[in-house]
C-alpha cells in the first residue's frame, strides 16, 4: 500500500487546511519552554545601548502559526498554550526552532513551519522520501518535539456571522466536522471580544451533509465585537476585508489589497494601509508524489494573506517597503522601518536583525 503526505487538504477553501481537536487542544508532546527562556541572552536595556548579537544564520525569523484557533499567527505558544517555537529561513528555505534557538528541523521547506490542528508539524517534504521523513520523524520523538503532519486529511475551524440570523457562531467544517454552535463566554474569555467572522449564509454541505455556513465571499473577514453589558454586539470592520487580525492591548491589524492596516477598539483606522502583511503563512498545499524518484514536492493550491503583528507590551513589529520598525499603541511608528527583519517574542521583546546581525531588544528602548 503506498503511503501519501498531505499537508494540508483542500477540504473547503474558505477556512484553514489542516485538522481539528476541541479549539486550543494540541496532542503535540512537546517539552516545557521554561528552560528556553533562561537560555535567551539579555536584551538591551536603554536607549543607546547596544544588544549582544546573537549567531543566528538566517534571514527571516517568525513565531510558528497554529492553525488550531481561528488566529493562527500568535497562537504557538505565544498565547500561553504550551513552548514556543518559531520558523525561520535560510537560504529561502524554512525550518524549525525552539524559543532557545535549538534547531527541531532543518530548513528544507519551501513555506514556513506550521503546525495542524492535530499538533503535527507542516514541514517540507518536498525532495524527502519516506526514509527520510521517517527518520525526521524519529529524532522529533526522541527530543519530544512532537511529529509531523503525515497522511490525514483536513478540516478548519471558522466564527461566522448569520446574515439570516444575524447573529455570531463558531463550528469546525471539513473530516472533523462539528454542528455549528454559538458563541459561548469562553470564546470571548479565549479570544477577547473582536472574533473574525466570515459574513455566511447556512446551507448544506456538499462533504458532511447538514447545515453549515457558507461564507458570502470566502476572502472577506470582519471583527464581531461582543459581549458587553450595556452594548448590542455589532460587526466593528463594516467595510470587507481580506483577513482582520487579533486585537491585543486596544489595536488589530486589517489586511487589503495587499496592505495592512490598524484600527482601534472604535473600528476607527489608526494608519493608512501602509504595511506589509507579515503571516503569509495560511497557505494549503498538496504533496505530489515523483513516481520516478519516490520523493515528494508540495504544490500550493491557495494562499491567504495575512495580517500585521499584534501589540505585545504596547508595540508590534510592521514591515513597510521591505524595512522593518514598531508601532505603537497610538499607532505612531515609534521605531521607523529601518530594520531588515524583526521578530516578536513572548514577553515583549523581539529580534532584529541589522547588517546581518540579529540582536534580542526591547522595542521601547529603541523608541526612547
Amino acid at each position: 500500500m503506498k503511503k501519501h503526505v498531505c499537508a494540508a487538504a483542500l477540504a473547503l477553501c474558505f477556512v484553514l487546511a489542516a485538522c481539528a481537536p476541541e479549539p486550543g487542544a494540541s496532542s503535540a508532546s512537546v517539552p516545557s519552554s521554561s528552560a528556553a527562556v533562561s537560555s535567551l541572552p539579555p536584551a538591551s536595556g536603554t536607549a543607546g545601548q547596544a544588544a549582544p548579537p546573537l549567531d543566528l544564520p538566517y534571514e527571516k525569523i517568525q513565531p510558528v502559526a497554529d492553525h488550531a484557533t481561528p488566529y493562527p499567527y500568535l497562537a504557538c505558544g505565544f498565547d500561553g498554550s504550551g513552548p514556543v517555537y518559531y520558523t525561520m529561513c535560510r537560504g529561502g528555505l524554512w525550518g524549525l526552532m525552539r524559543e532557545d534557538f535549538t534547531v527541531v528541523l532543518e530548513c528544507r521547506a519551501p513555506q514556513p513551519v506550521t503546525r495542524c490542528h492535530l499538533g503535527h508539524w507542516s514541514w517540507g517534504s518536498d525532495g524527502m522520501n519516506w526514509d527520510e521523513l521517517d527518520a525526521a520523524n524519529a529524532r522529533l520523538s526522541e527530543t519530544g518535539d512532537g511529529a509531523l503532519e503525515v497522511g490525514h486529511g483536513g478540516s478548519g475551524t471558522l466564527f461566522y456571522w448569520d446574515v439570516a440570523a444575524s447573529a455570531p457562531g463558531f463550528c469546525r467544517t471539513g473530516e472533523a466536522a462539528q454542528a455549528p454552535s454559538p458563541v459561548t463566554a469562553a470564546d470571548y474569555e479565549r479570544y477577547g471580544v473582536f472574533l473574525p467572522v466570515q459574513l455566511s449564509v447556512m446551507a448544506e454541505s456538499e462533504m458532511t451533509g447538514g447545515l453549515y455556513p457558507q461564507p458570502i465571499d470566502s476572502a472577506f473577514c470582519y471583527n464581531f465585537a461582543g459581549p458587553a453589558e450595556a452594548d448590542t454586539p455589532h460587526l466593528l470592520t463594516e467595510e470587507a476585508c481580506e483577513a482582520v487580525g487579533w486585537f491585543r492591548e486596544g489595536l488589530g491589524s486589517v489586511y487589503k489589497n495587499g496592505k495592512t492596516a490598524y484600527l482601534n477598539a472604535e473600528g476607527r483606522a489608526v494608519t493608512d494601509f501602509l504595511y506589509d502583511g507579515v503571516w503569509a503563512v495560511r497557505c494549503a498545499t498538496q504533496s505530489v508524489l515523483d513516481e520516478k524518484t519516490g520523493t515528494y514536492a508540495d504544490e500550493v493550491v491557495y494562499a491567504r494573506p495575512g495580517c500585521g503583528y499584534p501589540l505585545r507590551s504596547g508595540y508590534a513589529p510592521v514591515c513597510r517597503d521591505g524595512l522593518w520598525g514598531f508601532l505603537n499603541a497610538d499607532g505612531a511608528e515609534a521605531v521607523p522601518c529601518r530594520y531588515e527583519y524583526a521578530c516578536p517574542t513572548p514577553d515583549g521583546l523581539a529580534l532584529v536583525r541589522e547588517n546581518g546581525v540579529w540582536s534580542l531588544v526591547e522595542p521601547a528602548a529603541l523608541a526612547a
